[in-house]
């Protein structure tokens, strides 16, 4: 009987890898599939094909690139390749830009690279490295602070499942929930695993708040940046008087706070959550 069921233990464990191998291959695939191998050119709304349709969202298509006799580059849209002779629009150099209703050369990944500066995309792959393992450390420093015993190679480890998520979901968060799982799995304290996370990625916005501010104080020049910063100092400057009133003790008993949140559905949830953020306010 023991032997029956360490087979059925290994067999689990044997299945579980071949899963685990099984999906990040397919999230390998699909960050491969996504890339812009090729180079395209961005067709804006409005343009009238040759077949008489007209777009009516932004369009990429591949095109050839030639060199008119005066020197300058217009480039051959393939719209139809398919058709004999095939259905092509030629733009010239002039009409590219920048704006939503220009036409935008999109280079794919193969140009941009053989186009870069090797020195400086080596620089720019080892600061993009680097930016992992100091999240990692913050994030580990989170959960020490609250008596979350975890090695600092394990909180590497579940930073870089995390990323490896960002990149195959879809939007921001996806990794951040796998984080979340695989920490609340491991532990027996899954509203603190969780809230570090979270607290986590609002540490990450405030820098990201905080730089913004400072660059802004340097706009001198721009009506727009000057106004933008201006919304962001005064959005920091609510939220910091907000958070300054939550972490209060004497502000949280006069406002009855602690009340409030258990009248709230899911209440032991919710004090769970509070009691964690109020650590951190700690």
């Amino acid at each position: 009987m023991g032997k029956v069921y360490s087979l059925g233990i290994d067999v689990a464990k044997r299945f579980s890898l071949i899963l685990r191998i099984l999906l990040a291959a397919i999230g390998v695939m699909y960050i491969v599939w996504s890339l812009t191998w090729t180079d395209q050119l961005i067709v804006p709304v409005g343009l009238t094909l040759p077949d008489g349709r007209v777009l009516q969202e932004p369009m990429a298509f591949p095109f050839v690139q030639q060199v008119t006799a005066d020197g300058s580059d217009k480039y051959v849209l393939q719209i139809d390749p398919n058709v004999q002779p095939p259905v092509t629009v030629t733009i010239s150099e002039s009409q590219l830009g920048e704006g939503k209703h220009d036409y935008r050369l999109q280079l794919g990944i193969l140009t941009s690279l053989r186009g870069s500066h090797v020195g400086l995309l080596v620089a720019a792959f080892i600061l993009t490295g680097l930016c992992y393992p100091i999240q990692a450390f913050r994030w580990w420093i989170m959960m020490r602070c609250r008596g979350i015993v975890v090695t600092y190679a394990r909180a590497l480890r579940l930073m870089m499942i995390g990323v490896f998520f960002d990149f195959c979901l879809p939007g921001t968060t996806g990794g951040d929930v796998a984080k979340a799982y695989y920490t609340a799995k491991g532990s027996d304290r899954r509203t603190d695993a969780v809230m570090s996370i979270v607290f986590d990625r609002v540490t990450g916005m405030l820098g990201l708040v905080a730089l913004t501010a400072l660059a802004g104080l340097f706009i001198f020049n721009d009506e727009v940046g000057q106004r933008i910063t201006l919304y962001i100092w005064s959005g920091a400057l609510v939220i910091g008087i907000m958070v300054k009133c939550y972490f209060s003790r004497s502000m949280r008993r006069w406002i009855g706070l602690e009340g409030w949140i258990r009248k709230l559905p899911f209440s032991n949830l919710m004090q769970s959550i509070d009691a964690a953020a109020v650590a951190y306010g700690d």
